[in-house]
């Protein structure tokens, strides 16, 4: 966990000076990182495993799934180990049945 320390002057502080530096703490280390899933942004969690989203995302059904990252194929047993950085493109493919 992140902790921030502010160092405040003696006297009396306006509390709405801090409004906009906590806004951006907050943005910056507490909302996760943006991808992009299948040509949308999206936000996940910071150190996020690609096996972690995809549990997120689809849940147990991952069966027929196949995964890019980057333009890059990662198989599915490099998933628990593949982290997903900052504005990493990921593409998910689910094999479907049909006539």
């Amino acid at each position: 966990m992140n902790l921030m320390q502010i160092m405040l002057p003696k006297g009396k502080v306006n509390i709405l000076h801090l409004v906009p530096f906590l806004k951006s703490y907050i943005s910056l280390n507490l909302s996760g990182m943006e991808i992009i899933l299948n040509n949308q942004s999206k936000e996940i969690r910071e150190q996020c495993s690609l096996q972690q989203m995809l549990n997120d995302m689809l849940g147990e059904k991952q069966k027929g799934v196949a995964v890019a990252v980057n333009n890059n194929v990662v198989p599915k047993t490099s998933w628990s180990n593949h982290k997903l950085t900052h504005k990493d493109n990921v593409l998910i493919i689910k094999a479907t049945q049909g006539g």
